[in-house]
């Protein structure tokens, strides 16, 4: 259900090739390093030359540039270049990044639930990643440079409470974790065990150490993505919070800024912040439900098969009549949604190229939510495909 209209989310706020759309642009200058040199905001008017998918921008980057013209080829090889700088600094200041797998659940035309695959995690989700939380670092520092309350998107650093509850789990695994443990020292603690049987189970772990971010007034940060400053502007046809940074940046593009403070004075930003956080956990909810009995729906036409399988932590492709495991529906994680999402704006990818109809985004932990676990073939060797950061 978008949040705006249709006629206006999917019409004239949408991108489409060739058609002029106004915009916001954060306009911002870096050097070699991805150090920023400059930024500067204005009104603009946007013609999109071409509408790709993610998939299409990752063939592009693998060399498969045959149907596309070199303009757009090298613009999308720049935008890696830039986003990979970015990637970087932004790792070296402490920017922490979960390997949780995401699951793609495919629907056939009816609605229902026929297969699942690992989802797609090519680069160009990182590239878009990156472009959006620099733009959403960029006004956040305006805003607070000009001294004008606003809705931020804060993630306050882990309680010592929870980081001990994590020491002691990752004990059992054999890590030692400081007595104060800094993002470096996370950031350490997941690559050594990237790869191994241990990454989903401390990664979750890590995960649910962690404060759920939340819309607020309070200057506090975003501990996960190292940002002093930081709120969410990209999205405002879908996000009440970016819909009131746009406000307030247009008051300063239009040299308002004391009306913009007057304005900010008589919200009560706490509470707008405390609300907007609530149905966004709402509707992340309903999500959760909806794919939980979806799923469900799925695995009761296999009650009472017999499982050649073994639980694994990464999905594999399911056939229409696979002996899945419907021993699966067990307790599973309780309350806490994982995936990126927590730490980036990534956006879900609707892609055209699903076959036997649509595909729905769906974290790996809620299926395990609903009791399911994801399985593979009983044989010597794992043929789960392996899934980036």
């Amino acid at each position: 259900i978008p949040m705006l209209p249709e006629i206006l989310s999917n019409g004239i706020c949408s991108l489409q090739p060739e058609q002029k759309r106004f915009a916001k642009s954060a306009y911002i200058t870096y050097d070699e390093r991805g150090q920023i040199l400059s930024r500067r905001f204005a009104n603009s008017l946007i013609q999109s030359s071409q509408r790709l998918t993610y998939l299409q921008a990752d063939a592009i980057l693998k060399g498969h540039t045959k149907d596309f013209p070199p303009s757009i080829i090298q613009l999308v090889k720049d935008m890696e270049t830039l986003a990979r700088t970015i990637e970087q600094r932004r790792r070296d200041n402490g920017m922490l990044h979960l390997d949780l797998t995401e699951t793609e659940l495919i629907m056939d035309d009816a609605g229902r639930v026929v297969d699942a695959e690992p989802a797609d995690d090519c680069y160009p989700h990182t590239i878009i990643e990156m472009f959006m939380v620099e733009a959403n670092d960029a006004v956040a520092s305006l805003l607070d440079r000009l001294d004008i309350p606003f809705i931020r998107r804060i993630h306050p650093d882990p309680s010592p409470m929870s980081l001990k509850t994590l020491a002691r789990l990752l004990n059992a695994f054999g890590f030692t974790l400081p007595r104060d443990p800094d993002r470096r020292t996370i950031q350490d603690l997941l690559k050594a065990v990237s790869g191994t049987e241990t990454s989903l189970a401390v990664n979750l772990a890590v995960l649910r150490s962690f404060e759920k971010a939340v819309y607020a007034p309070l200057h506090t940060g975003h501990f996960a993505l190292a940002s002093t400053h930081y709120c969410h502007f990209t999205s405002p046809i879908r996000r009440y919070a970016d819909l009131m940074v746009h406000r307030m940046l247009q008051l300063y593009l239009e040299n308002r800024t004391n009306q913009a403070k007057r304005i900010a004075a008589t919200q009560d930003l706490a509470e707008i912040g405390r609300h907007i956080s609530y149905t966004e956990r709402c509707a992340e909810d309903a999500e959760r439900e909806l794919k939980t009995v979806l799923i469900l729906q799925m695995l009761k036409g296999h009650l009472g098969e017999e499982p050649r399988c073994l639980p694994s932590r990464q999905p594999c492709r399911l056939p229409a009549r696979s002996n899945l495991l419907p021993k699966a529906l067990q307790p599973g994680l309780a309350g806490r949604r994982s995936g990126t999402r927590l730490f980036s704006p990534r956006q879900t990818a609707r892609d055209a190229e699903a076959p036997a109809g649509k595909k729905v985004l769906a974290h790996e932990a809620a299926h395990e939510e609903a009791g399911i676990i994801a399985v593979q073939p009983r044989t010597p060797s794992r043929c789960s495909r392996s899934t980036g950061s």
